[in-house]
């Protein structure tokens, strides 16, 4: 009666998690030919590999086409750090945050809030156009680095301003997570990748489209969480500076007091005097001559900035590598000047989108939202299965392409990833299961058999008194089912306790609420149908044998010896 199928695992615990929406991504399902190790050989690659970025808003309108019980909803990054709204000192080091969130990761876009059901806890659904749902470990996270004082439910109504850009957006509403069952990760170490995969998935806030219009104001922002210049001969760092970068796709016109050759086809930081004199600790920016800002174009460069680590594609949203400053430009309020921005670094690159994709306002994802009834949702998701064909199919066509769309939660990934296992357990379990229901049919069919040889006597003296057969079958035939059908009965209950003790097994070290296994209703039909045909055939057969027989030759047999 214990099953593992990893789409019905899945489904059952989006639904014991009341997990409504969840992002959707790209898969490419391909074989690739390799130089083999020797040669003249080659080796096939094969399998499908997420592809995340790929998705663009024309894709909603292909999964709309092809899902119409379903809703998609595009995302847009929200990169923005907390520190852009506070002026309260949020700590950060080269350790990334086990479990306090210090950023927001994304805007998703929900016009018809109907169809939406994910669970509101605090607040209400946004109306105005700068309103936003937030995850309650967002909510958390606000107040536990003073932006905001209070209890949780406190933050509906709240105004988060970014201090460089001016944007306000109010809270109106406060979704609920299950962030609390992983508060265990703050004070330990180890590999608790699931966790923050899970609690990365809720750095988002959920807006109207009106939204989206207001963010583009912002998008040649980028929010950094720290950055400090490096002086190269000793590492010594300078003092810590949070905020922001403004990207510059124009350089030709900036009156620059000194910049390396070329630097128009180069990519790294601009600079103004009274920036360098603020790195130097300078107390004017007069004293920044065209020989003081050659040397330290030459002796530092700009490191340490970290953007938000996005666990859910594994990779960071700006990056780690250090820049070199390629400019500094006489700031004297003439034309020709960078833009006077307190806090806000300037990034150039010959090629911007490369460095600036992930801005604010720039299309990041698409999410699923599914509907109220779980039998209209597992059909939904089993459109989102990521399929891989055969070894033997990718040998026979090493050119095969193919592109596909599936989930991407921290619950499927983790489904995905010990899927393998399970699906070797799930087999020796069919295995023993077979096994089992073998031996317990031979048992069956020989307490039949012994019953009706221990009631010989009886059914001759019955027929000698004019009993018909099919009485004398319909007596002891339902006596057998009935002891079957409590016997059975009596077995779900065990079931039911073994497979919560196995899911709990494989969840424990996790502390998560994942369905692996569960009960089938289909399969305790079939298993009970198995078990009633074994009394069936098995009562049958000697009653079948005696009435074949007089009752004389009946008692005669089977009497008292």
């Amino acid at each position: 009666m214990q099953q593992y199928d990893s789409r019905d695992s899945f489904v059952s615990t989006l639904k014991k998690n009341d997990q409504y929406v969840m992002q959707i991504t790209k898969y490419i399902d391909t074989a690739r030919i390799y130089p083999g190790s020797a040669p003249g050989e080659v080796e096939i690659v094969y399998g499908p590999q997420l592809a995340y970025e790929k998705c663009t808003t024309e894709d909603i309108a292909i999964l709309k086409e092809n899902n119409p019980q379903a809703n998609f909803y595009p995302s847009y990054f929200f990169n923005k750090n907390f520190q852009d709204f506070t002026d309260e000192f949020i700590y950060t080091d080269s350790t990334r945050f086990l479990y306090e969130a210090i950023s927001f990761r994304e805007a998703v876009v929900i016009d018809d809030y109907g169809t939406f059901y994910q669970k509101v806890i605090f607040g209400g659904k946004p109306i105005a156009a700068n309103e936003v749902l937030i995850y309650d470990y967002m909510a958390y996270s606000l107040l536990y680095h003073n932006v905001f004082s209070g209890q949780i439910a406190d933050v509906v109504g709240k105004v988060l301003t970014d201090k460089q850009t001016g944007l306000s957006i109010r809270i109106s509403g406060i979704l609920k997570s299950d962030y609390e069952r992983y508060a265990y990760i703050k004070n330990r170490n180890g590999d608790f990748s699931f966790e923050e995969t899970y609690l990365t998935g809720l750095q988002t806030l959920f807006c109207k489209s009106d939204l989206v219009s207001m963010l583009v104001n912002d998008a040649r922002y980028l929010s950094v969480l720290k950055y400090f210049f490096v002086k190269s001969d000793d590492l010594q760092e300078t003092n810590v500076k949070k905020l922001k970068f403004i990207s510059l796709s124009e350089v030709s016109e900036l009156n620059f007091l000194v910049a390396v050759k070329d630097y128009q086809n180069e990519e790294g930081v601009i600079l103004s005097k009274k920036q360098v004199a603020d790195i130097l600790g300078l107390s004017n920016e007069e004293f920044i001559t065209e020989q003081v800002a050659k040397e330290f174009m030459d002796d530092y460069r700009m490191d340490g900035y970290e953007a938000h680590y996005d666990w859910s594609i594994e990779r960071t949203l700006y990056g780690y590598r250090p820049f070199r400053v390629l400019g500094i430009v006489d700031d004297n309020g003439d034309e020709g000047a960078l833009p006077e921005e307190d806090g806000v670094i300037t990034v150039y690159s010959y090629n911007e989108d490369y460095y600036f994709w992930c801005n604010t306002a720039n299309f990041r994802q698409i999410y699923l939202s599914l509907a109220q009834d779980w039998s209209v949702n597992k059909a939904i998701l089993n459109n989102f299965i990521m399929r891989g064909m055969s070894g033997d199919f990718y040998n026979e066509n090493p050119a095969y392409y193919f592109e596909g769309y599936t989930d991407f939660t921290a619950y499927g990934v983790l489904i995905s990833n010990a899927d393998f296992y399970l699906v070797k357990v799930k087999n020796l379990a069919a295995d023993i299961m077979i096994v089992l229901i073998i031996v317990a049919c031979a048992g069956m069919l020989f307490f039949t058999f012994m019953t009706v040889k221990k009631y010989g006597y009886k059914i001759g003296v019955l027929k000698s008194l004019g009993a018909k057969n099919s009485d004398i079958i319909l007596v002891f035939g339902l006596q057998l089912v009935v002891i079957t059908l409590f016997a059975f009965l009596l077995s779900i209950p065990i079931c039911y306790i073994l497979m919560s003790s196995i899911n709990n097994g494989f969840v424990k070290e996790i502390n998560s609420s994942l369905t692996f296994f569960f009960i089938n209703p289909i399969n305790i039909v079939y298993i009970f149908l198995i078990s009633l045909g074994a009394i069936v055939v098995s009562t049958l057969i000697p009653l079948f044998k005696l009435t074949f027989s007089s009752p004389v030759t009946i008692i005669r047999n089977n009497g008292p010896k």
